[in-house]
């Protein structure tokens, strides 16, 4: 969400896709944007599980596509492929149909194709 900006700091926290208007007006979808983002929602398995519950209980709308990402570094292999299966992968693979993993290409396609490329974002507030 623009970790490469200098001075970048507290992000929302987020769910969805959807085209960024401008730097201005980031989280403002803008249908004829060629900038696809897809947002990371809280970045860990326990998120995950929130968000597919909040979507199950209708917080989230089904006219949204939820979205969560979580990053496996390259630094992270160094303590090897077993630790990033024990902490990322087998837990995701745990929570079973619930949620889909995929790519990025894959995610914005089934986004074009189901949502019919409709922006939309899930913020969660901070109030």
């Amino acid at each position: 969400m623009g970790a490469a900006t200098p001075d970048h700091v507290h992000d929302p926290v987020v769910s969805g896709v959807f085209h960024p208007k401008d730097s201005s007006n980031y989280w403002v979808d803008d249908p004829n944007g060629n900038i696809v983002s897809i947002t990371g929602y809280r970045g860990d398995v326990p998120g995950i599980t929130e968000l597919y519950n909040l979507a199950v209980a209708g917080t989230v709308s089904a006219a949204c596509m939820p979205t969560a990402t979580i990053h496996i570094l390259p630094a992270s292999l160094t303590s090897g492929v077993p630790a990033v299966d024990s902490t990322v992968l087998a837990p995701v693979a745990a929570l079973g149909s619930r949620i889909v993993s995929t790519d990025f290409t894959s995610l914005n396609n089934t986004w074009r194709v189901k949502y019919a490329a409709r922006g939309c974002t899930y913020i969660v507030s901070t109030t």
